[in-house]
């Protein structure tokens, strides 16, 4: 007894280092799920370690969307009282991951017949269901590419070379029913009784299928019959194969009467194109996709820089200077890009000239090869140069022309502008001689008559009296008389006429009248003894103005007035030391200076006048000496 006993641990202890070395998982479970036990492989399977597993419901590693499966495996095996069941379903992993397991159970009863107890061993499939279910997509992905093809896909037997399997496609391609009609037919049924190069299609089809079944594939062009007798032009691929210990061969047939159509247009095209560019006095040029010239026409060899065929075979690069490469290249990447004409132009020395071409860059019909028309246009780019360059010699006339009459049209303003001013100060000037007569001359010849008017009543019957009234009158006539002299002295003194300007000016300088104000300088440095009259009254009134501004605004002390000669020029200068002023801000109000100014420019001269804020103002006219003609005796 205790040897069975003994033999019964040992036998235990087998089973549970077994179980416990074993990849596969074993576990035991209540009826409601509990793990119960479980061995180590578990960490390998799920990610749990033993001790995270045990204690935990059958849910918390079986994906919801299994459990109930599971579950009705199980309940199955119960009703009809089996002991075993078998299922495969998924596992959510400790790390997140799905696997699958197939899962072989022993159900356990205790005495009265109640399940106590589920047994599991738990191996991993998820490499086997992996593999499964890429064999499925893979053989489905080739059911849809042999049933949806559109080229024609059969099998055919090389013994009898009767077509033995055929995809829809057959249908639309020879015009059969189905592909089960199809199946019934040789190659040579579906094929005119001769090919284009005259050997019987029976024959010709035969030797097809031996070179396919000798050389493991062939490819050739066909010319096929449909059902209703319609011929076409076809290529086709035969391809041996083995399934099984079977040798078939796989054939596929493309419809190519539309590419033979294409190619024999392209061909009469090109037929055309030779036609034309033969006709064409412009040089034509043909690249392939590698920039290399394989066509030249040219009638006109001379205007090439090499002989036409030594162009042949060279790339653009290698007959071509840099800069017209680039301009090349440039059109050629547009061209592929939007498939629109490009154009381009370009000078070569040629036999010791610059010659200009132009060059049109078109798509062949093949949409890969490069057409370039040059022409020659060295004529029209002389025209037009010497167009432009009697455009620019036009434009320049124009602009100088403009420039002419904005400067003159801005002397007419400014002209327009002085005499305007001149107008004022003129106007301002009489309005203050007229003061001058009303207020002073007119008062005192008023006066007078008044006195010589009592004097006839006085004379006769009061004579004293009226000799008083009689000198007093007399009295206001000598007055008068001097007011007169003044003011015919302001308009143009006397003394300008009789003894030159520099008489008139010192008389100017130190009139009586103008005591009381700034000490005057007078210098003057000459050769002449007079000048045009017109020079002197102009002289006068430059002098007489700017002596008359110093001594109104400067609040100088001093003023200094100059007439120097130098060569055939007159320097005239009136200076002062006082406030100054800023001659950008010079009012338009100020007659005196544009007046001094505007006289200047009448006799050809210029006006410099340079001032800042107290450091006094500098008036400098400089003219040309103009001196008195003779009178004729």
């Amino acid at each position: 007894m205790q040897a069975e006993i003994e033999a019964l641990h040992q036998s235990d202890l087998v089973h549970r280092l077994l179980a416990d070395n074993s990849v596969d998982m074993i576990s035991r479970h209540s009826a409601d799920g509990t793990v119960l036990y479980v061995t180590p492989a578990c960490k390998l399977i799920t990610g749990y370690t033993v001790e995270e597993l045990t204690g935990k419901p059958v849910e918390h590693i079986v994906l919801p969307e299994d459990i109930e499966r599971v579950w009705s495996v199980i309940q199955a095996a119960q009703v009809s009282k089996d002991s075993s069941y078998r299922v495969e379903h998924r596992l959510a992993t400790k790390e997140g991951a799905v696997g699958w397991v197939e899962t072989m159970g022993r159900l356990v009863y205790d005495g009265e017949g109640r399940l106590c107890e589920i047994q599991c061993h738990v191996r991993d499939i998820t490499k086997r269901r992996r593999a499964e279910e890429a064999l499925r997509e893979s053989e489905e992905r080739h059911r849809i590419l042999f049933l949806q093809c559109k080229d024609a896909v059969m099998t055919l037997d090389p013994r009898t070379g009767t077509f033995t399997s055929a995809n829809p496609s057959i249908a639309d391609m020879f015009g059969a029913k189905d592909p089960e009609e199809f199946t019934s037919l040789h190659p040579w049924n579906v094929s005119p009784e001769r090919q284009p190069d005259g050997q019987r299609s029976s024959e010709k089809a035969r030797i097809m299928i031996e070179t396919a079944m000798r050389e493991g594939s062939h490819y050739f062009e066909w010319t096929h019959r449909r059902l209703d007798g319609a011929e076409f032009a076809a290529m086709v691929t035969l391809s041996r194969m083995q399934i099984g210990g079977q040798v078939f061969l796989h054939s596929v047939v493309r419809d190519i009467s539309q590419q033979k159509e294409a190619e024999e247009a392209l061909r009469q095209s090109e037929d055309r194109y030779r036609s034309i560019v033969s006709s064409m006095s412009d040089l034509i040029f043909v690249m392939d996709e590698e920039d290399r010239i394989i066509d030249v026409h040219c009638q006109s060899p001379e205007a090439l820089m090499m002989p036409p065929e030594a162009f042949l075979g060279k790339t653009m690069a290698a007959v071509m200077p840099d800069d017209v490469h680039e301009l090349y290249r440039d059109c050629v990447n547009r061209l592929r890009q939007t498939g629109e004409n490009r154009r381009y132009e370009y000078s070569l020395p040629i036999h010791g000239q610059t010659r200009w071409f132009v060059a049109s860059l078109d798509l062949h019909s093949d949409r890969r090869r490069i057409v370039a028309g040059v022409r020659e246009i060295t004529e029209r780019r002389r025209a037009e140069e010497a167009l432009k360059k009697a455009h620019d010699e036009l434009e320049q006339r124009v602009k100088e022309r403009t420039a002419e009459l904005s400067k003159a049209n801005a002397r007419l303003r400014h002209n327009r502008r002085t005499l305007e001013h001149m107008l004022r100060a003129s106007d301002h000037e009489r309005q203050l001689i007229a003061y001058d007569i009303h207020d002073g001359l007119a008062q005192e010849l008023a006066g007078a008559i008044m006195q010589f008017q009592i004097y006839e009543q006085q004379k006769d019957m009061q004579p004293e009296n009226a000799q008083k009234t009689f000198d007093g009158g007399m009295t206001l006539l000598r007055q008068s008389h001097r007011e007169t002299r003044r003011l015919i002295s302001g308009v143009r003194p006397p003394i300008l006429d009789e003894s030159g300007v520099l008489a008139a000016i010192a008389h100017l300088i130190h009139d009586p009248a103008l005591k009381g104000g700034p000490k005057v300088d007078f210098r003057s440095r000459v050769t002449f003894h007079r000048l045009e009259p017109v020079a002197e009254n102009v002289i006068y009134r430059i002098v007489q103005e700017g002596l008359s501004n110093a001594r109104t605004h400067s609040q100088s002390d001093k003023i200094r007035v100059s007439i120097v000669e130098r060569g055939n020029r007159l320097r005239i200068g009136v200076r002062d030391w006082g406030i100054g002023f800023d001659p950008q801000d010079l009012q338009e109000s100020r007659f005196g200076l544009e007046g001094i100014r505007e006289r200047a420019r009448l006799l050809g001269g210029k006006c410099h006048i340079r001032s800042a804020s107290g450091r006094g103002t500098a008036v400098v006219v400089e003219i040309p000496i103009v001196l008195p003609q003779e009178t004729p005796p």
